[in-house]
């Protein structure tokens, strides 16, 4: 290694790598400057802007109240970002490419203090130069990682992310200096970060550890746990005032979505957690739909890991290994470990990269724990070291490399969800100016995401894009959805509420975004009433196949009827599997009028709603599919054609009938009674005196003699653990249910069932004389009273 001559030198080096990471920042995310704002920036900008417009009183309300009131899926005390936003404001008037400039910088700013950070421990081990490479390695790896881009592209973890590494730097430079001005700026910088988000909660473990295993360790081990432990107490203190006053404010100290939401992510805690699929991501940090799976990025990925686990084999076998970095390799794990359990609720990254956010603050120990295993110098240097030495800087560089070329591609993504933004906000600008007075814009099919990247999830960020300052005019009013949150079903319709509107169509019009094209197309049902359903065409009964998979067309005369009066198909078939295997049936069809809708929407045979278990036992056997609470179905034209699918296996199979069948005869009718209630924006019921009166019908279904109302728990909804709006079973995620025995009748809900003001969903079933559910439960209503004052 070379030896740097003199501290002039020193700084000279630091001052390089700062510049480094300065322009590799802005190579990697230079497309992004570009891009348009998402999801929950809509309303941080029109928080900010009210601020500045009449209502400075607002500034300080992000430290009394819940983060943005999102309080029916989420419990969350971030005061600091809004007020950053708020105070920013003036400086940019939310000049978009400006609010992005500050984003990068941020980015650019925390991988500064990481280099800084890793510097600051690593030299505890290791020369001047190794350890100036070492931390030049781990913050030019962290500054382009493309996990990352999530992050610097939105804007909700950056800001606490800035200040919980400043806070670690500062805390180990004053154990290092022993200064006491450096200990209160750590301190202050760590409640800035808990202000800015939950994240930055273990930094006084992380703190603490560090003093345990470098700052103290040659002390005893009970001398060490007493002098770590009065060196963090400032942030420990600061913790334990932080969370009294977050539990006073939102009644929790944890953090945590809740209703459905947070019951479904607690459910699957083990899938997410423990499945390989999310850790591989951070291997293969690609967006798939970008990257082809054969994509020669992949496979030169694959080459630099299979290098990477070489030279650490190497390392390991040789055990030419620096016994002392040991201590570092801990804390780095320690430090890695405590970042990653924040988000221990919320843990997953999609294929797409979506959610890849909350990886951000684990990224810098993990490359931390990375060029440690492959960079740092052997404790016995030789010929042989030396080219091994030269080899993994190569690897890392080539890494680097490889993470930029990665956000070129990546980012790409972003440019185009941009660009739908950018389209929807103009065409529903446009269309508004058009509607009637007094008549709402429906968008039957609003854009949640758009090839990973989270677009909006609810009515309150639509409207929240169409007031200024992303919009000129206030349009927010003038727009409607058939449902008010829609986390759970992108590909669901909630038909019967559409039906509902459609009965009042003078009072909206109904549009679809159409993906392709970038424009609202008008929706219009030409009929609600079928007199007769239409015949399905079976071309060729009996198919013997021998192939590892086969499709099998239903073909439809497409120019009878619009597909969202066609409410199910129903395919009796028998089938002989030759395989001991537990096959499925899957449904799936495709739009022959190019509208996009088809192909932007979840590929049946890759989603839960759509697969049955084929019994194969060579009898009859009818399998019923509901087709109409499908968007990509019911939104279409024309009937599509219709395709089953089976999986790899041999079959005998042979298809006797498939017919049309409407709700009416399997689907309960259940009606909201308007007499004292009224519909708000996005389908949700609200009732004058807080009791809900419902009318129900079950009459037309064969064999029902009873009825039962499931009311689901506070801030909840059954789709979230069902297979759609359609359920077939009662449900396990409710607060009560009413029970009637009659076929039809009204159920009232009061207020005394109700226990907390929130968002209830209500849907009701047919029951036998044995009590057995008969056909499928109706599609939900939303009732709140969180507006009814019940003193």
């Amino acid at each position: 290694m070379y030896k740097l001559k003199n501290s002039i030198s020193y700084y000279i080096y630091i001052a390089s790598a700062i510049l480094a990471i300065i322009f590799l920042s802005y190579l990697s995310f230079a497309d992004s400057l570009s891009c348009y704002v998402f999801a929950d920036d809509y309303r941080l900008i029109h928080y900010a802007y009210n601020i500045w417009h009449g209502h400075f009183d607002l500034i300080f309300k992000p430290f009394f109240s819940k983060w943005l009131e999102y309080d029916n899926i989420i419990l969350l005390y971030r005061p600091l970002i809004p007020f950053a936003q708020a105070l920013a404001f003036p400086l940019v008037n939310y000049n978009i490419y400006a609010l992005h400039w500050g984003n990068l910088i941020l980015h650019m700013l925390i991988s500064i203090i990481i280099l800084l950070i890793s510097i600051q421990i690593i030299s505890k081990f290791l020369d001047r130069i190794s350890s100036l490479i070492f931390s030049t390695f781990v913050a030019l790896l962290f500054t382009t990682y493309p996990i990352n881009a999530e992050t610097v592209i939105w804007q909700c973890t950056s800001l606490c992310a800035l200040f919980f590494f400043l806070s670690l730097a500062l805390f180990i430079r004053a154990q290092n200096a022993k200064t006491l001005y450096l200990s209160i700026f750590s301190t202050i910088s760590f409640l800035c970060a808990l202000l800015a988000k939950e994240h930055a909660i273990t930094l006084p473990a992380i703190a603490f550890i560090y003093c345990f295993l470098i700052d103290n360790q040659t002390l005893s081990i009970k001398a060490n746990l007493s002098k770590s432990f009065k060196q963090t107490l400032p942030l420990w203190l600061v913790l334990i005032i932080y969370f009294i006053v977050r539990t006073v404010i939102l009644g929790n100290p944890a953090a945590s979505y809740v209703g459905s939401i947070g019951e479904s992510l607690y459910s699957q805690f083990y899938d997410r957690w423990f499945s390989p699929f999310s850790w591989l991501k951070l291997a293969y940090p690609i967006n798939a739909d970008i990257f082809s799976p054969n994509d020669i990025t992949i496979k030169f990925l694959q080459a630099l890991h299979i290098c990477s686990a070489s030279i650490i084999t190497i390392r390991v076998i040789s055990g030419n290994w620096r016994q002392e970095i040991n201590y570092a390799l801990i804390f780095f794990i320690c430090f890695y470990l405590l970042c990653l359990l924040p988000i221990y609720q919320v843990w997953y990254i999609t294929d797409k990269l979506a959610n890849s956010r909350q990886f951000y603050f684990a990224s810098a120990p993990f490359f931390m724990m990375l060029v440690t295993f492959i960079f740092c110098p052997f404790q016995v240097k030789n010929k042989i070291t030396k080219i091994l030495s030269f080899v993994s800087s190569l690897i890392l560089t080539a890494y680097i490399i490889c993470f930029i070329h990665i956000n070129f591609h990546n980012n790409i993504a972003w440019l185009e969800a941009s660009d739908q933004i950018r389209s929807l906000k103009l065409a529903i600008e446009k269309a508004t100016v058009n509607i009637a007075a007094g008549q709402k814009l429906v968008i039957l099919n609003l854009p949640h995401e758009y090839k990973g990247i989270y677009l909006m999830g609810e009515l309150r960020m639509l409207q929240d894009l169409l007031r200024p300052p992303l919009s000129n005019i206030d349009v927010a009013h003038k727009i409607d959805l058939l449902d008010a949150y829609n986390y759970s079903s992108q590909n669901l319709l909630n038909t019967s509420e559409l039906k509902r509107k459609w009965q009042n169509h003078n009072r909206y019009k109904f549009t679809i975004w159409n993906y392709q094209f970038k424009r609202l197309d008008d929706f219009t049902i030409d009929n609600l009433e079928l007199l007769q359903l239409p015949p399905i065409e079976i071309n060729g009964p009996i198919y013997t196949s021998d192939k590892s998979n086969f499709l099998f067309k239903l073909n439809t005369n497409s120019n009878t009827t619009a597909p969202i009066n066609l409410d199910f198909i129903e395919i009796e078939l028998k089938a002989q599997n030759k395989l001991d295997n537990k096959p499925h049936l899957t449904i799936s069809w495709f739009n022959e009028n190019t509208n996009a809708l088809s192909s932007i929407y979840p590929t049946p045979e890759s989603n839960k709603y759509f697969g049955q278990k084929l019994i194969c036992d060579n009898k009859l056997h009818k399998y019923m599919f509901p087709l109409s609470q499908y968007k990509s179905w019911a939104l279409s034209k024309q009937i599509p054609v219709i395709k089953l699918f089976l999986p790899a296996s041999i079959f005998d199979l042979e298809i006797n009938t498939a017919r049309f069948l409407q709700a009416n005869a399997l689907v309960p009718i259940l009606n909201i009674n308007m007499g004292n209630s009224k519909e708000e924006s996005g389908g949700i019921y609200t009732s004058n005196n807080g009791n809900f009166l419902f009318n129900f019908d079950i009459s037309k279904i064969k064999g029902a003699t009873k009825a039962i109302l499931e009311i689901s728990k506070p801030n909840a909804n059954f789709v979230t653990f069902s297979d759609g709006f359609r359920d077939k079973e009662l449900s396990k995620q409710i607060l009560r249910r009413i029970s009637k025995d009659k076929t039809t009748g009204n159920i009232l809900i009061s207020k005394d069932m109700l226990p907390k003001q929130a968002e209830y969903t209500v849907h009701l079933a047919a029951l036998s004389n044995t009590d057995q559910i008969i056909g499928y439960f109706s599609d939900p209503i939303v009732i709140s009273n969180k507006n009814f004052n019940s003193q």
